[in-house]
């Protein structure tokens, strides 16, 4: 049985060992090592780390606490790392763990977003931070163990907090992954769509248009991958895109799965949308990158005479070329041309020979309009006779005409209140021929 005590002189801790039961005492000097803070402050040295032959820890400074600290015991100095957040101190960095892993010493300390993972460099004697877990947020790494050649730990991530991180030692394994789409990489996390990398899906007809692109997911690590599947499309058009051909769930250390997504606009226009890909990589689950494509559609329009014709239009104008005006039965026409316009941004297709259709009417039956009534009129601008004809035409049009003598060559217009107007021609041998408003 021993019996420990304790004596202080001239800053010189003596710890005393009484061997009762040898009836000796024997004593054993503890002496301070070096003193941290200035003056009367209390140093507080924690975190107790040897590296590299220096002991590494945290330590209070003058007006900051929690700051690293090395000391050397050939030189007796201690050393401020002030590096630390902020650059140069001003700020506690906080300093709240401190561990040697596969051969490096990591420290958690405040960084300008947060308390996130900061790895020592020998080379300059500096902290620098390793990793950012959570973006503009506070990481928090902790609890840490070794496993399977690994670290892990428990740390905030930018997307639903606390999850399971994991440092790879030189000797573990460990899957990572990397999409690439025609042959490029595409980063996690990449907003800007190219055609280089196939994120741009580039134009499709809304109407039956579809486009397919293909990216691989590559693990580059020495580990399984493991894919949360389905691969999930988000944004605001979503529905414009589909997974025709899903990834394996699970893909070896050096091998790659393929995911075919196809693109089928709704609408005209960029139409915009995002993949996330789930995996077990340690720091890019999800991984995701933005999509985007074009919808096309040809749009025509008519127009007759430099004016625009509406799709349905009923009611024909001389002014859009849509009434062609009088023309003779015998030998006379009249051509109109139409111009057709593709406003659209895609190509139009023309259904050829244009058709023309429509209702023509009964043409009128002359000789039964003939029976109805027949007179004489003498006198006119051209003198002699002129032979005015009445009577109502089949379907019950009423018809007036006048024909200039000499009547047996001669041509007259007979108009009807029915539709529009038609003409009557007389032969030379009286025989009657008609026409009427075509439509």
């Amino acid at each position: 049985m021993r019996l420990y005590g304790l004596n202080v002189e001239n800053r010189k801790l003596t710890l005393f060992v009484f061997a009762a039961l040898m009836g000796l005492a024997s004593a054993q000097t503890v002496e301070l090592a070096v003193q941290i803070a200035a003056g009367a402050l209390d140093g507080d040295p924690n975190l107790l780390t040897p590296f590299m032959g220096e002991l590494f820890m945290e330590g209070a400074a003058s007006g900051t606490n929690d700051e690293p600290f090395r000391f050397n015991p050939t030189t007796g100095m201690v050393t401020q790392i002030t590096n630390a957040n902020p650059p140069g101190g001003g700020a506690d960095s906080n300093l709240t763990s401190q561990f040697v892993f596969d051969g490096n010493l990591y420290a958690v300390m405040e960084s300008d977003t947060g308390r996130e993972l900061f790895k020592y460099n020998t080379s300059t004697s500096q902290y620098a931070r390793h990793v950012d877990l959570n973006g503009s947020g506070d990481g928090f790494p902790r609890s840490f163990q070794e496993f399977d050649g690994n670290l892990y730990f428990s740390a905030m991530d930018t997307n639903v907090g606390d999850e399971l991180f994991r440092l790879l030692g030189s000797g573990g394994t460990a899957p990572e992954i990397n999409v690439t789409g025609n042959g490029t990489s595409i980063a996690d996390g990449d907003s800007t769509p190219t055609a280089g990398d196939n994120t741009d899906f580039g134009s499709a007809l809304v109407a039956g248009g579809t486009i397919d692109k293909t990216f691989v997911i590559n693990n580059t690590g020495t580990g399984v991958l493991s894919i949360t599947l389905p691969v999930s499309i988000s944004g605001s058009h979503a529905s414009n895109f589909m997974v025709t051909s899903a990834p394996s769930a699970s893909i070896a250390a050096g091998g790659n799965s393929s995911v075919t997504v196809r693109f089928d606009p709704s609408a005209t226009g960029t139409r915009s949308a995002a993949i996330s890909i789930g995996n077990s990589d340690s720091n890019e689950n999800p991984y995701n990158f933005s999509i985007q494509g074009t919808g096309t559609a040809p749009e025509m329009d008519v127009s007759g005479n430099g004016t625009a014709i509406s799709d349905g239009d009923t009611t024909p104008t001389a002014a859009d070329n849509t009434d062609f005006g009088d023309a003779l039965v015998a030998g006379e026409t009249v051509d109109k041309v139409f111009v057709i316009d593709n406003s659209g941004s895609a190509t139009l297709n023309l259904t050829l020979p244009v058709s023309v259709g429509g209702t023509i009417g009964a043409p009128l039956d002359i000789p039964q309009c003939m029976r109805t009534r027949r007179t004489l009129v003498r006198g006119g601008a051209v003198g002699g006779c002129r032979r005015a004809l009445h009577g109502r035409c089949r379907g019950g049009r009423a018809y007036s005409g006048m024909i200039p003598k000499p009547c047996r060559v001669s041509r007259a217009a007979l108009r009807t209140d029915g539709s529009g107007s038609s003409r009557l021609a007389l032969s030379r041998a009286s025989a009657w021929e008609s026409s009427g408003r075509r439509s």
